[in-house]
């Protein structure tokens, strides 16, 4: 993985972020990100627990967990914490390494995050 990987916590309706994980502080692509964050997720307007319990294929998932915007030079993963979901991991990667080697390692950390707050 490529040490230009930038990941952050993030507030999903202020689109704020919280704390920089990951890649010293923020770059101005993960600041647009975050930005960006409450208009993608739209929780004023969106229930998006309505919406991800549409999309569950059995009873009894989850839902949709992750959300992975994938550019020509770069993968975005928006991941929110199951405990606080105000709150989310985002993940900024350049697209040179593959999609889903970058998505393993956003769940990794958005999972090191989770430990460390409870």
């Amino acid at each position: 993985m490529s040490s230009s990987i930038e990941i952050a916590l993030i507030h999903v309706r202020r689109g704020e972020i919280l704390e920089v994980i990951e890649g010293g502080g923020p770059s101005e692509r993960l600041e647009g990100f975050a930005a960006a964050v409450p208009e993608i997720f739209a929780t004023d307007r969106i229930s998006w627990e309505l919406v991800f319990g549409q999309v569950r294929p059995e009873a009894g998932t989850l839902g949709l967990e992750d959300l992975v915007l994938v550019s020509e030079g770069y993968v975005h993963v928006a991941a929110r914490l199951p405990e606080e979901p105000l709150l989310a991991l985002l993940t900024v990667a350049p697209r040179e390494g593959a999609v889903g080697l970058i998505l393993a390692s956003a769940r990794a950390r958005l999972e090191s995050v989770r430990e460390a707050r409870r």
